[in-house]
């Protein structure tokens, strides 16, 4: 069986710092996300200033790069994930 936070949950709840380290994960999981919606938002908000005539304004250009920018930040916390899953079942083994 390959660890995860949900199956890692229930067997190291007797442990503070291991669940301390999952708390952690969630909340890298959880940035990520908020990361990828928010720059789906902006993205949207960019696109809903495309004018017909006109095409696309300068601040709905701003706005849609933005929104690339913010969701491609959501690969960032992936790196420190697999950490503290690692940190969680060493604490707990300790």
């Amino acid at each position: 069986m390959k660890a995860n936070y949900s199956n890692l949950k229930s067997a190291l709840n007797d442990n503070p710092q291991s669940m301390e380290y999952l708390r952690q994960y969630k909340n890298l999981n959880t940035m990520q996300w908020v990361s990828v919606v928010s720059g789906i938002g902006l993205i949207i908000a960019g696109l809903s200033q495309l004018d017909n005539e006109e095409g696309l304004s300068s601040s709905g250009k701003s706005l849609m790069v933005l929104g690339g920018i913010t969701a491609s930040l959501a690969w960032i916390p992936n790196f420190a994930k697999p950490e503290k899953i690692e940190s969680a079942i060493e604490e707990y083994n300790k």
